[in-house]
């Protein structure tokens, strides 16, 4: 199964808000599939980290600056 990305950090939101303090709590979720349905492995929440373009992140306007912008504040 491949997962999209965009829910891969939806649940490792998910494991944060939760309690969770490592990238394997995710497991966490998937033990619970009838509530979360599909759930990345931990692997696979790994390899979406490391795929982060870090140098293209800190280009990125923060979610704040584009608040703004469309609030015109």
């Amino acid at each position: 199964m491949i997962h999209d990305r965009g829910r891969v950090f939806t649940d490792l939101a998910v494991t944060i808000a939760d309690g969770g303090t490592s990238i394997s709590d995710i497991e966490v979720l998937g033990n619970q599939k009838r509530i979360f349905g599909d759930v990345a492995s931990t692997s696979t929440a790994w390899r979406t980290l490391a795929n982060i373009d870090i140098a293209k992140l800190a280009r990125s306007p923060s979610i704040e600056t584009r608040s703004a912008k469309k609030c015109g504040s």
